[in-house]
């Protein structure tokens, strides 16, 4: 029989190279999108302002990222702008409802002689999909994986690899 001994570091005392090993292994095992529920939860409840819904949707990095809808001119007939809320506390409660919302009244108040409910409403949705890729995008940078890495206080061998 033998006995090793391994010595294990977190990720703070880790080399920069090793660093960067152990960011990696993170990519290539661990992501999974923070918040999607939150996100999609989200837009379902900006597109019902709109009687509206999600049809298809495809989210990520490494393409072309979409919301598709059922938002239609028919849908929104009736809908005046002062009925959609300011703020995100009617929806979710959630930080990216704020995102479709304030790019609604932004479209609205830049192109207030129409009051063209319907594309102040893709505005928003647009807007709200930009947020998610961006988040999305921050959780895949270095610093984000560090700090979920230093958090769950994961350990490393000297040069970078996982020990379980």
């Amino acid at each position: 029989m033998k006995t090793h001994t391994i010595t294990t570091y977190t990720f703070d005392e880790l080399s920069e190279d090793a660093q960067e090993k152990a960011c990696n292994w993170w990519r290539e095992n661990c992501i999974e999108w923070d918040w999607m529920d939150e996100n999609l939860d989200s837009v379902k409840a900006y597109l019902s302002l709109f009687n509206a819904e999600i049809k298809d949707y495809s989210l990520g990095l490494w393409g072309h990222s979409y919301i598709d809808s059922t938002l239609c001119q028919e849908g929104v007939r009736g809908i005046k702008p002062r009925d959609i809320p300011q703020d995100g506390c009617p929806l979710t409660g959630y930080c990216l409802d704020d995102d479709g919302l304030m790019a609604f009244h932004a479209y609205i108040k830049g192109n207030h002689s129409c009051g063209d409910v319907l594309n102040a409403a893709r505005e928003g949705l647009d807007a709200m999909v930009g947020a998610i890729v961006q988040d999305m995008e921050y959780q895949e940078s270095d610093e984000y994986i560090a700090e979920m890495l230093e958090a769950n206080e994961y350990e490393f061998t000297e040069t970078g690899e996982f020990y379980a």
